[in-house]
């Protein structure tokens, strides 16, 4: 506790320090008096209007330190970087053949050079560069030179070299945080997750305390679907450093996939401790909740996520669905709507709305609703399979029948549909159509075979029903 205290202190001290010299620097300069500083002074001045997305201010102080400086190399090329940013790139290259003169082994001169050749659209020139310059480079620099390299091929989208740069800076920094969490991202793209992980074993081997490497692992197998060493390799992310916050989340998010919620509730708990909440992990907790049916938990958690951003759509239409499971049709007909406010013409908000108007038995509003739908998209079968069903469940047998004749005159792969004709032909009592029907939907995709039953729950029970599928099956 008198560490952290300490540590404040030194930190105020620091902002109070830093606040004085910028105040002063700026009034020398609206008042044009001569500024004497010394060389760190200028590097603070530079880094704090750097940090605060002012790059003009930040070359006006450049300037100032080059002309205090007229021999440092330091400050060339600070302003060199400061001309990139500016997009000024004959100046910066002028600055940095300069800066060459006065101090060619800067390793900083190579990295802003390849930064303003990437700028310049010469990213081969930038990686030729840095190659030739990496052969000659002390290996304390090769680190920082292998990331700058990783960051053009990324810029060339040339995945798989990014992976060997940022290989090679861990061969300079095992430790590298920066080089472990660009190589999850790599892997995530290139989906070498194999091979990743014999990498991070051979590199735990050599140190078992490395954070990052066992977080990438235990990534690297849930990509393979190895859920138990996935959890295995968090925990031990969790034993080295028991504040990392996302090791708790995304071990959350695994013991969710398995559906082992209540495990999942206590990691994504103990990751509400550790810093602000974030929107998502309320959610998920509420989610994990629904899913054990403690509707109620589940509406406190979704709305602690709305006390965060006020705009979550998700967490209004999570709130309407659970209402809906509790049948209070009222508050989730409120919440649906909420959320639908928030998210004009999703459908999927229109569907659960319409839902809760055929359990109102307000069935016009639902139809109305379910052609809206189609009106929004039509893309998906299912969207016209619930408008038939519905007009089919309220006597509207003719306008379903139309409504799915329609349908299959729009969609190139239609077997559902077919299904879902044959359901309804049947429970109209045109049996000798509907079988037809069946079997051209089983001789083109037997597996939907299903969707008859749920929608005529008599066909299970009829034996040429069930002969004609049986003739289908192998």
């Amino acid at each position: 506790m008198f560490d952290d205290e300490y540590k404040n202190e030194q930190e105020e001290h620091h902002e109070d320090g830093l606040t004085e010299l910028i105040s002063s620097y700026e009034n020398a300069v609206n008042d044009n008096q001569s500024l004497h500083l010394d060389h760190e002074a200028y590097e603070k001045i530079i880094d704090f209007y750097e940090d605060n997305h002012s790059s003009e201010k930040a070359l006006v102080a450049a300037e100032y330190a080059c002309s205090q400086y007229p021999y440092s190399a330091t400050f060339m090329i600070r302003k060199a970087q400061l001309f990139i940013d500016l997009r000024r790139f004959e100046e910066a290259n002028e600055l940095l053949n300069r800066a060459e003169i006065l101090d060619g082994e800067d390793m900083s001169i190579y990295l802003t050079r390849a930064d303003l050749l990437v700028w310049q659209g010469k990213h081969h020139e930038a990686i030729k560069l840095l190659k030739d310059y990496i052969e000659k480079a002390e290996d304390e620099d090769k680190e920082d030179l292998y990331l700058e390299l990783a960051d053009i091929y990324e810029d060339c989208e040339r995945y798989d070299r990014v992976v060997f740069c940022l290989k090679q800076a861990m061969e300079h920094n095992p430790k590298s945080d920066e080089a472990l969490n660009r190589l999850w991202f790599c892997t995530e793209l290139l989906e070498n997750y194999d091979a990743m992980v014999d990498f991070y074993q051979t590199l735990l081997d050599k140190d078992p305390y490395l954070t990052m490497a066992w977080f990438n692992l235990a990534h690297c197998y849930a990509g393979l679907d190895l859920w138990e060493k996935s959890i295995e390799a968090f925990e031990f992310v969790l034993a080295i450093d028991d504040k990392f916050e996302d090791a708790y989340v995304d071990c959350a998010d695994i013991y969710f996939t398995l559906k082992q919620y209540r495990k999942a509730i206590d990691l994504y708990k103990n990751a509400t401790t550790l810093s602000r909440v974030s929107k998502e992990v309320y959610f998920q907790i509420g989610m994990c909740y629904e899913k054990l049916k403690d509707y109620n938990r589940a509406r406190t958690y979704y709305r602690k996520s709305l006390t965060i951003d006020s705009d979550f759509d998700e967490a209004f239409f999570r709130i309407g669905e659970c209402y809906k499971l509790d049948k209070r049709f009222v508050e989730a007909l409120s919440s649906l709507e909420r959320a639908l406010k928030l998210y004009p013409d999703n459908v999927f908000y229109l569907k659960a709305i319409a839902e809760v108007h055929i359990s109102t038995n307000e069935i016009d509003s639902a139809i109305n609703i379910f052609e809206k739908i189609i009106e929004i998209d039509g893309s998906k079968k299912w969207q016209w399979i619930d408008l038939a069903s519905t007009q089919f469940s309220y006597e509207r047998k003719i306008e379903a029948i139309e409504t799915l004749d329609i349908a299959l005159g729009r969609f190139k792969k239609f077997s559902e549909l077919l299904y879902a004709k044959s359901a309804l032909l049947y429970a109209m009592g045109r049996k000798k159509e509907a079988l037809e029907i069946l079997q051209q939907a089983l001789s083109i995709k037997f597996k939907h075979h299903s969707l008859i039953f749920g929608l005529n729950k008599q066909m299970k029970y009829d034996t040429d029903v069930l002969h004609l599928i049986e003739q289908y099956k192998s």
